[in-house]
């Protein structure tokens, strides 16, 4: 039996093509000659066409990737990890991550319902730190919003002042060192005259 092959029309570019091939005996191969114009040969049919397939299921896998992975989300603005969540002087230095312009929000923290009461601005703009002060006792929550409307969790600050009792006890000893040094240094001055 005759070896045979596909003889395919002159100017066809074989990309997703479908067309009529004409079987026939194999004659002795003879280079086929190439318009002067060429500078390279053509790759033979079943090359080309394992090559548009390669092509066109990478082109088709790559459409797959770009359409499952997410699109890169907006970051939440956060607090800082290193920002204290409670202060005994009534300040503190609220700190947080990101470039963006930002809103830093106070509201009461609950202390039975879930939800923190209405927030009200304290500061809009793009700085990273907002020093708080003034605060009385109590708990607080500290919220940021971006420009977007993303917010953070509430972040709980809890101020707890020094106690009254323990202020007038530190008082009254440091004046009574006082007083023992200005006593100290009046009987060494008149010790000095006699």
């Amino acid at each position: 039996m005759a070896p045979f092959f596909i003889e395919r029309s002159p100017g066809d570019s074989g990309i997703f093509e479908l067309e009529l091939a004409v079987l026939r005996p194999a004659q002795p191969a003879s280079p086929p000659a190439l318009p002067s114009d060429r500078k390279h040969l053509p790759l033979p049919m079943p090359l080309r066409s394992a090559w548009n397939c390669f092509c066109a299921g990478f082109a088709l896998l790559l459409a797959l990737v770009m359409l499952a992975s997410p699109a890169p989300l907006h970051a939440t603005p956060a607090f800082s990890a290193d920002m204290p969540e409670s202060t005994d002087a009534g300040y503190v230095l609220a700190s947080w991550e990101g470039s963006e312009t930002v809103t830093l929000e106070i509201a009461p923290w609950p202390h039975r319902s879930g939800q923190p009461g209405p927030f009200r601005p304290l500061y809009t703009g793009k700085n990273t730190a907002y020093f708080l002060s003034g605060l009385a006792d109590g708990d607080y929550a500290l919220r940021l919003r971006d420009a977007t409307g993303a917010q953070s969790a509430p972040f709980r600050l809890t101020v707890a002042h020094q106690s009254t009792t323990r202020a007038l006890l530190l008082a009254l000893l440091g004046a009574i060192v006082f007083l023992g040094v200005v006593a100290v240094i009046a009987k060494g001055a008149a010790h000095d005259d006699a």
